[in-house]
């Protein structure tokens, strides 16, 4: 049994209903009613020799989970239509309080037969294979960094202190070789000094295939033309995005990137909430970290950040940029035009209104 897969339901064009979770097999007919259950081994070659009997033209409805691809891939060559589940809005599954997965597949079923089924966009195999490439890399940056806060940790333990940005560069293994430690610390600090190296390497070689992939693509290249969109946030903003023309709008996308506010209406009357943070993180990690640089070259988008973070601080601003950001990137992938930088001189104190953390790019 491969571990992590989910229910599978699948509605046959005629009046079979089936649906197999895990090792077992459901069978409905057109009104619900169970006719029969046997079991299944859930490996590629069952997978591939059911699936090849039923007939063409059959739905197959996938929960997500994270071997979702990998099915796809076993059956990308027959003649099925395969929809997947968008976990978020299968309430009846989400908030069931029996949660098995026979009964899953059953709820996957009945819902795949009355048409209710909310679906997800499903990525084709180019997509999802850049995705796994600069998710990776984020991966690595995120381990690496864990070592870094590891050394940080030990030092404090000891009472000692290394004033730099870089735990791991020259300067700070020049100031950790004179501490006195005892061999238990220095052996750690060691170790983990070490496998950063290691994941510094793996790192700049991702970045190579990462920057190589974004120099073949047209729309991420149109995308590095804005200030503070490198070739690896680009190529992240395309992969996450996928198929840009099934958004008509700005505001559309912006939901799917769940950089909306949250709306609560009832009784005539309307709240405004947090985001609803729904959709893709890396997509607005990725956006979030362009606003500190495009701010400084672009008068109308910092105008525009100045006067919210007066107002509701500069989380909120950075957000509302985030949004208009995300809908000119759309407009630009649509009409294939160039961003226009807005020279405009910006009459508020530049750095009174950024977070520290962009307040310590500029200092000397």
């Amino acid at each position: 049994m491969l571990p992590g897969l989910q229910p599978l339901g699948v509605c046959s064009s005629y009046t079979t209903i089936l649906t197999v979770a895990l090792r077992f097999r459901i069978y409905l007919d057109v009104n619900g009613i169970i006719l029969g259950r046997d079991k299944i081994q859930n490996f590629r070659d069952n997978i591939r020799s059911y699936f090849s009997k039923l007939p063409e033209g059959s739905k197959v409805v996938l929960e997500p989970t994270n071997n979702w691809a990998a099915f796809m891939e076993w059956t990308f060559d027959l003649l099925l239509d395969i929809k997947l589940a968008n976990p978020g809005k299968t309430k009846a599954i989400a908030s069931a309080r029996i949660k098995t997965d026979i009964l899953d597949s059953k709820v996957l079923a009945d819902l795949l037969r009355t048409n209710f089924i909310a679906e997800s966009y499903l990525a084709p195999k180019e997509v999802r294979d850049i995705r796994e490439l600069v998710r990776y890399r984020m991966t690595l940056v995120r381990l690496r960094s864990q070592l870094k806060t590891r050394i940080r940790a030990v030092l404090f333990k000891v009472g000692e202190r290394v004033p730099t940005a870089n735990i791991t560069g020259p300067k700070a293994r020049k100031m950790l070789a004179n501490f006195t430690l005892r061999d238990i610390y220095r052996d750690e600090i060691n170790s983990c000094l070490s496998l950063a190296e290691g994941f510094t390497a793996q790192i700049a070689l991702f970045e190579e295939k990462i920057e190589s992939q974004a120099k073949l693509d047209d729309d991420t290249k149109l995308l590095m033309t804005i200030p503070g969109i490198s070739f690896f946030s680009a190529l992240l903003i395309t992969a996450e995005i996928g198929d840009y023309k099934r958004f008509s709008s700005g505001r559309k996308l912006c939901c799917f990137a769940g950089l909306v506010p949250s709306i609560h209406a009832s009784g005539g009357k309307i709240r405004h909430g947090r985001i609803i943070k729904q959709g893709s993180a890396n997509l607005r990690f990725a956006l979030l970290q362009a606003i500190p640089h495009l701010i400084r070259k672009h008068g109308g988008l910092a105008g525009h950040y100045y006067r919210i973070s007066k107002k509701k601080g500069t989380k909120t601003a950075r957000i509302a940029v985030s949004r208009k950001l995300l809908a000119i990137m759309l407009t630009m992938l649509k009409t294939r035009t160039l961003f226009r930088v807005d020279k405009r001189i910006i009459k508020e104190k530049p750095f009174a209104c950024l977070p520290a953390s962009a307040r310590a790019l500029d200092q000397p």
